[in-house]
């Protein structure tokens, strides 16, 4: 639940990015909300596994990775493929790119959590690194949609 309570906002601003990056087409948001949803489900399965301390199922990771890259592969696409818009403000990319950068940490996050290696030994730290970059990544998203609103038009 904790995984899902802390990635749910992120989603949700990565597809009012995609909004903004001017993935207009519904099939395109259609296709790109149903690789969300596939990247969450591995979520429950991780913790449902039959797994011994310090040997996890990577399965679930493994599979969350694979799903969770398309949609970054798609919203590039659009920023920077052939066809790109020039309409596309600025801050968009600076978005893109942070969001990008802060949900790959998450992951880094866990493997170095279940590895255990340095301080993520220690579980708590793991999850407090999880807090830490929630927040940090909420905050990033919030003051540049933010900074950006306020620049006159």
């Amino acid at each position: 639940m904790r995984v899902l309570r802390q990635r749910a906002p992120l989603d949700f601003g990565e597809l009012l990015l995609s909004e903004r990056a001017l993935l207009l087409e519904l099939g395109s948001l259609r296709d790109l909300l149903c690789r969300r949803v596939a990247r969450q489900l591995p979520v429950p399965l991780a913790s449902l596994g039959d797994e011994q301390p310090g040997n996890p199922n990577w399965t679930a990771f493994i599979f969350g990775c694979i799903a969770g890259i398309f949609p970054w592969i798609a919203i590039g696409a659009y920023l920077w493929g052939p066809g790109s818009s020039d309409l596309t403000p600025s801050f968009v990319y600076w978005i893109f790119v942070s969001m990008f950068v802060f949900f790959n940490s998450f992951a880094v996050n866990q493997v170095l959590q279940y590895k255990p290696v340095g301080k993520w030994k220690d579980y708590l730290f793991g999850e407090a690194t999880y807090v830490f970059l929630s927040l940090t990544a909420k905050s990033l998203l919030a003051w540049l949609v933010f900074a950006n609103v306020l620049i006159p038009g």
